[in-house]
């Protein structure tokens, strides 16, 4: 059984508002039959190799707002193409550091963010750094990130990113969508991602030189739709991605 308490507060008045968000999450085990560890969901005991039976976190980060632009620092989900904290399990996981996300521009957000820490969905405190999915035990340090959404119009829009992840790799990603209305019951849309990921700094994982696209074509009508997707990964390493409880 899990429990998610999460708080939201609002700016105070001025040029610069402040405000704060809270968390507080906690993980139960119902069944405590005996040689049970679930599926991962909960910490486990070094000592025992049994799951516990309950876990809990407190969290939070502080914020600032001027005009269209927002500064967090603390415990925070980012979700974007290259660092996505989950939140399918029990509970859900936090990354440590900032984020700064700016409308300033009509029709365009910037994002940006430097992470140096994080907590998966079953850990009740946070560890330094990131580990990756498909190297075993690969292990980086922090992930710096920044970003554009551009709406070129109700049709078209675009989206770049490129990030570091210390000491694993460095990723780039761009996105193009398109939009075609066909009549007031049917469209059709284009959606292609393109990623291109390259070692960086110690190279903890190994020679990394990847290239993955996809290109989606979706048809719908009414309240249907169909989608065709072909998707490719070149390159002799798998498309890595981090471990957040499973972003």
């Amino acid at each position: 059984q899990g429990f998610h308490l999460e708080y939201s507060s609002g700016y105070t008045q001025g040029t610069v508002g402040f405000g704060v968000d809270l968390n507080a999450y906690m993980g139960i085990k119902l069944d405590s039959g005996r040689g049970r560890s679930g599926s991962g969901l909960l910490p486990v005991d070094s000592s025992t190799n049994q799951a516990d039976d309950e876990f809990g976190t407190l969290g939070g980060a502080v914020k600032m707002r001027i005009s269209n632009s927002e500064l967090k620092y603390g415990q925070l989900r980012p979700y974007n193409p290259v660092i996505a904290v989950a939140d399918a399990r029990l509970v859900p996981a936090t990354a440590t550091g900032f984020q700064l996300t700016s409308t300033e521009i009509d029709d365009l957000t910037i994002d940006a963010g430097h992470f140096t820490s994080s907590k998966d969905f079953n850990q009740a405190g946070s560890r330094d750094g990131f580990y990756s999915t498909y190297a075993p035990g690969a292990e980086g340090g922090s992930v710096d990130y920044v970003g554009a959404n551009w709406v070129a119009s109700d049709a078209l829009s675009f989206s770049a990113y490129a990030s570091r992840y210390e000491d694993l790799w460095r990723q780039y990603y761009g996105n193009a969508i398109y939009n075609l209305a066909i009549d007031d019951q049917q469209a059709l849309n284009f959606d292609f991602n393109i990623y291109r990921t390259l070692d960086e700094g110690k190279s903890v994982a190994g020679d990394i030189d990847v290239t993955a696209w996809s290109l989606a074509t979706a048809y719908s009508i009414g309240a249907h739709t169909f989608t065709i997707a072909h998707q490719r990964v070149h390159g002799d390493q798998p498309f890595d991605y981090l471990t957040l409880g499973g972003g």
